[in-house]
């Protein structure tokens, strides 16, 4: 019986790192990594960049959140914000999500609020059919004070007089009736006359007016005591009236009344009159130089006749 006889021949290979080949390596790019491979080697961008190895571009990503903003106000919840950068914009790539967030102060006490007044509310009726007033409300709670706020600048509630309506209509009533005035003439029959008002009260709110005359007049004169002497007599000369005219030549007159009973009427005019004049017109005193002109002219025609 044959006996084969097995040999077994270990092989060993000596692997060479590659990476350590600074001749070789120089083809990697300054952002890529030399990893060594059997009898080779592989280029590999760095975390962060992308490529192959021989060209490797940053990986634009966030930098991480600032702090947050310091809150400005001293009360209530107001924001604050933080800040990141999406970097490398050169690879042309854009980070996900937003670069600014908001936030909320919290730790702070209560603002104080100021109180703010409702509309008013609708008018009360009135507090009588006829006249009166009427009231409205509001209230200091849009919004209420809080947290030391001040309470609403103004009046609570508000009144005003009720227009008066049908039910209040005024009549007019007449005044006393006044004094007779002064007869018309001192002798004969003359008129006398009275008036009155309707303002006791005046009509109001359609009321209506007074009715019948507000002026009545009657004879006067006739039975004047002074009228009926025995004998007719003259009375006293009025005052002379005014010139008739302003300037120039006028007249002016007075009269004196005759006092009779059953006897015959005095003798003599009850009328005189004169001429008056206040100045002379303007065209007068213009023709009285003209006139002295002339004279004047004449007067030394005649001398020098006479005296040649």
């Amino acid at each position: 019986m044959n006996k084969t006889r097995v040999v077994i021949v270990a092989v060993y290979l000596l692997d060479v790192d590659e990476c350590a080949k600074e001749d070789d390596v120089t083809s990697c790019h300054d952002d890529a990594e030399c990893v060594n491979t059997l009898g080779s080697y592989l280029c590999e961008c760095k975390a962060g960049y992308m490529g192959d190895g021989t060209d490797c571009l940053a990986i634009s990503a966030w930098t991480p959140w600032s702090p947050w903003s310091q809150c400005t106000e001293t009360c209530g919840h107001p924001a604050n914000t933080r800040v990141r950068v999406c970097t490398h914009p050169e690879s042309g790539m854009r980070c996900d999500g937003p670069s600014v967030e908001q936030g909320t102060c919290v730790g702070l006490p209560p603002c104080p609020v100021d109180g703010g007044w409702t509309v008013w509310s609708p008018w009360a009726p009135c507090t009588a059919l006829c006249g009166g007033t009427k009231q409205r409300a509001r209230t200091c709670d849009n919004p209420a004070p809080a947290h030391g706020g001040r309470y609403c600048q103004g009046d609570v509630y508000q009144r005003e007089q009720c227009q008066p309506g049908p039910a209040c209509a005024v009549d007019g009533g007449w005044t006393p009736w006044a004094t007779w005035s002064a007869c018309s003439v001192t002798c004969s029959v003359g008129r006398r006359l009275r008036t009155r008002s309707c303002t006791n009260p005046t009509p109001r709110y359609g009321g209506r007016y007074c009715a019948g005359g507000d002026a009545q007049q009657e004879k006067c004169g006739e039975h004047n005591p002074e009228c009926y002497a025995v004998d007719a007599v003259w009375g006293e000369w009025s005052e002379w009236s005014e010139c008739s005219h302003t300037c120039g030549l006028g007249s002016r007159f007075r009269r004196r009344l005759c006092r009779r009973h059953l006897g015959p009427t005095c003798s003599g005019e009850n009328t005189e009159q004169q001429p008056c004049m206040v100045e002379a017109c303007p065209a007068e005193v213009e023709n009285f130089g003209q006139h002295m002109g002339h004279q004047h002219r004449w007067q030394e025609g005649t001398q020098a006749r006479r005296h040649p």
